[in-house]
């Protein structure tokens, strides 16, 4: 049987602008990273920067 393990209350997760932001500065190729911009700056503006 597997192991439950609780999450620390200090490892929250980033706000969704915060991770989407993250994401694509992680990305090499810039042609790339302009068309995934779109549509997540899109999500971003659709359900709030601060959703988690």
């Amino acid at each position: 049987m597997g192991v439950v393990q609780r999450i620390g209350a200090e490892r929250q997760a980033p706000v969704f602008k915060d991770a989407v932001e993250r994401f694509l500065a992680g990305m090499s190729n810039l042609n790339t990273a302009r068309s995934y911009a779109t549509a997540l700056r899109a999500l971003v503006a659709r359900f709030g920067p601060l959703r988690r």
